[in-house]
């Protein structure tokens, strides 16, 4: 991603000869942002507030980006207020760490935020991570943002080596990227499949698919106990809410009886049959999928972008598809295509060995009975992060947590929730 605010100015033509003091010339330079902060008074001029709504959502906008976002971000901001939840917008064209984090810590606490999305490319740190398995990874993190009185220790370059204190985040942070060589053009069409859902123009029945690529499964005994696993283990409300399928990759040959993961792919996350689809396997930034012979198919970049997936939500559990500091990665092809219904899409950014437990048992429980109950993506997603981890695995907390990030509409809630 690209991190600086940078203009191109001409200023005049020098001779050899002329001695330039380009220093003193930077510091006398004044910058125009008359047209951003007209757009930042145009979108403001759209909130409408109200002090019995129970939620805040704070949205960081991308100085560069705002001009020609505008006008969709006002009617984000509608649409927010019509599901009584207040918005407060933030353009700030000093992007330090520190300066967004005390910006949003400010907001918090005189606003009681509940969440902040970022809209465009906002920097965000990287983090060091020890795995459970003991190696060392690095990820960007919006961790950062999240736990507003933990202590985080930067190294010389700016790169996040040690987080201490309670650990607990207090508010969710989702982001909508900027990507590819015309960013503003993806993130207005993707406000505009967002305002489709939120208005009902979009009709997808409530259902949940969950894969697994790569199953070692040669007997129906084998499939059967994988099945009870996902069926009765994990998800469970998800599991309980509308349309269920799973595909579970096997060497059966019978489609019909025993689906594998490819059909999940090819065949059900393409119908309107559901709304949810926990995806992923072993992975890249790219792609993910079974690279052996026990695999049923690969999802890369070109699937991601060619493929009108009909799920708003995808909860994916691979290694580093959301690593969107990277210029191509799996997670911003299938949030930023236009065609597609992908409104939200957690991951992670680095190599990740799922996400530990905490006191409150399985994540993917958690997650599923927060989404259940009505919470924001954003909160639900990330729910784990706001708990204790217990065991061993408080001891490797940052490997199964922060580089756990939610890209897209954090303020969004399962359809059955929406006004």
């Amino acid at each position: 991603m690209k991190k600086y605010l940078v203009f191109l100015i001409v200023v005049s033509f020098f001779s050899c000869s002329d001695n330039v003091n380009f220093e003193e010339l930077k510091d006398s330079i004044v910058y125009d942002y008359s047209a951003e902060l007209s757009a930042l008074e145009e979108i403001n001029g759209a909130v409408r507030n109200d002090a019995e709504y129970p939620e805040s959502i704070l949205l960081y906008i991308d100085p560069t980006l705002i001009v020609d976002t505008k006008d969709n971000v006002k009617r984000f901001v509608e649409d927010l207020n019509h599901e009584e939840q207040n918005v407060f917008v933030e353009l700030n064209t000093d992007l330090s760490y520190n300066l967004i984090k005390e910006t949003i810590k400010s907001y918090y606490e005189l606003q009681n935020i509940d969440g902040c999305i970022f809209i465009g490319d906002i920097p965000i740190p990287k983090a060091k991570f020890l795995s459970y398995s003991g190696n060392t990874h690095t990820g960007i993190s919006t961790q950062y943002y999240m736990d507003l009185d933990g202590q985080f220790v930067f190294d010389d370059s700016d790169q996040i080596i040690d987080h201490l204190g309670e650990r607990k985040i207090e508010i969710w942070v989702s982001v909508i990227p900027a990507y590819g060589p015309h960013p503003a053009s993806l993130i207005n069409s993707y406000f505009d499949k967002n305002h489709a859902f939120r208005t009902g123009e979009i009709q997808i029945e409530k259902g949940f698919i969950n894969s697994l690529i790569g199953a070692q499964i040669e007997d129906v005994a084998t499939y059967n106990y994988q099945l009870e696993y996902l069926e009765e283990e994990i998800y469970l409300d998800l599991n309980a809410r509308g349309n269920l399928f799973f595909g579970i990759d096997n060497k059966l040959e019978n489609p019909i009886d025993f689906p594998t993961a490819s059909q999940s792919y090819e065949n059900e996350i393409l119908t309107n049959k559901y709304d949810v689809a926990k995806i992923g396997a072993h992975g890249n930034s790219y792609s993910f999928g079974s690279f052996n012979e026990w695999g049923s198919i690969i999802i890369d970049t070109e699937y991601a972008a060619t493929n009108d997936v009909k799920p708003m939500l995808l909860i994916e559990t691979s290694c580093n598809t959301a690593a969107i500091d990277r210029d191509v990665n799996l997670a911003s092809e299938f949030l930023l295509n236009p065609s597609n219904n992908v409104l939200t899409y957690k991951g992670a950014t680095s190599p990740q060995g799922g996400q530990g437990v905490t006191a409150f048992g399985l994540p993917a429980n958690l997650i599923a009975s927060n989404l259940t109950q009505g919470k924001c993506l954003g909160e639900a997603l990330l729910s784990p992060m706001y708990k204790e981890y217990i065991g061993v695995f408080d001891e490797y907390r940052e490997g199964f947590s922060a580089q756990q990030i939610v890209l897209g509409d954090g303020a969004i809630k399962l359809q059955e929730f929406l006004k």
